[in-house]
């Protein structure tokens, strides 16, 4: 079943609404997220990933909002560099997956952007 393109941006629109009101952001399978961004990853530039194609690829039930949400703040850290030092080529560390499946944003914090929670995350775990 196709998803009406308006029902998926009112989708992803009250999930951030609900985060900027304190909500936490969904945790994800780690296996659908790396699924999504391996496949974003290695296609042509500007390509557009379907709703409908992400439903299919992913785990009955998963938050496609909540794994997109999370890509695109994995995606900006990775072009400002941030990701440096758990980044091998083009491989990222099994850790950077984990992490950005399952991180939590710091509502505490406001003079940063949130997806920074995930490189919080990152240094606290053991080396």
């Amino acid at each position: 079943m196709s998803t009406a393109p308006n029902a998926r941006v009112s989708l992803l629109k009250i999930l951030i609404d609900s985060i900027d009101a304190g909500a936490p952001l969904p945790e994800v399978s780690v296996a659908d997220f790396k699924r999504l961004w391996d496949y974003s990853r290695t296609s042509p530039p500007g390509t557009f990933v379907s709703y409908d194609f992400l439903r299919i690829e992913v785990s009955p039930g998963a938050n496609i909002e909540a794994l997109m949400l999370r890509s695109v703040m994995l995606r900006m850290l990775l072009e400002n560099g941030d990701l440096a030092q758990w980044q091998h080529g083009d491989e990222l560390d099994e850790n950077v997956y984990r992490v950005a499946a399952t991180f939590a944003l710091n509502r505490n914090i406001v003079d940063r952007n949130p997806a920074y929670a995930l490189i919080d995350e990152l240094r606290s775990l053991p080396t």
